[in-house]
């Protein structure tokens, strides 16, 4: 199930160079099932989410080690020209679900075996912690690796109007094209592209737990 957050005053609209399926403010929720989240590790609906006992959440499990990713392909929720929607940050909601397993998260989008960028924020979760609120700044290069294709910031633009994969992924450091294999298994809920100023996205972070944030350097 996906709800609508009100539009944003100041988000720039810019004709789409490709079809867009995400759209600006819509939170999914996962009351409504897997919406598109595919890959190699297994997934379900549980209940227990950000809002509640009852509120659905996306729990992603490897139980032994796996390759530790999500896979939505165009045309998934998610995918498509952010740029052309006037997005500039994905955010989620983030809760370990395993006593055992560390994962460290990051978020990766682009062109399958073409053009692929992974976050160099990464986000490490807490056992026995509480839902926490992370948001990731895809304002500019600066903040992603690319781990396919060698084009620097014009890669970059063109992997953002033309989305075709996204992922939440397990990645200790943003240099390789395959994500970790680890077992392990983390909750996600209220996923949402959004245009938020960037200093106020820059406030955001500085606010999150320490213990929650990693700032990797890129490599």
């Amino acid at each position: 199930m996906r709800r609508r957050y009100g539009i944003l005053s100041g988000a720039s609209i810019l004709l789409p160079a490709a079809a867009s399926a995400v759209v600006l403010n819509t939170v999914e929720t996962f009351n409504g099932g897997l919406v598109g989240f595919g890959g190699p590790v297994n997934y379900s609906i549980l209940t227990g989410g950000v809002d509640g006992p009852s509120d659905g959440f996306l729990a992603i499990t490897s139980a032994s080690p796996n390759i530790f990713a999500t896979r939505v392909i165009q045309p998934g929720p998610f995918t498509g020209n952010y740029r052309a929607i006037g997005a500039n940050a994905f955010r989620f909601s983030l809760l370990d679900l395993n006593s055992e397993d560390s994962v460290v998260v990051r978020v990766g989008f682009g062109i399958r075996n073409v053009n692929f960028w992974v976050s160099n924020l990464s986000f490490d979760p807490v056992f026995g912690a509480p839902w926490q609120e992370v948001t990731v700044s895809f304002d500019d290069a600066s903040g992603w690796t690319q781990v396919i294709g060698a084009g620097g910031a014009a890669d970059f633009e063109l992997a953002l109007e033309n989305a075709e994969t996204f992922q939440i992924r397990a990645d200790a450091v943003a240099d390789g094209k395959e994500p970790d294999t680890i077992a392990g298994s983390i909750g996600i809920d209220n996923v949402s592209f959004l245009a938020i100023p960037e200093p106020g996205i820059g406030l955001l972070l500085a606010l999150l737990p320490g213990c929650f944030l990693r700032r990797s350097r890129a490599v």
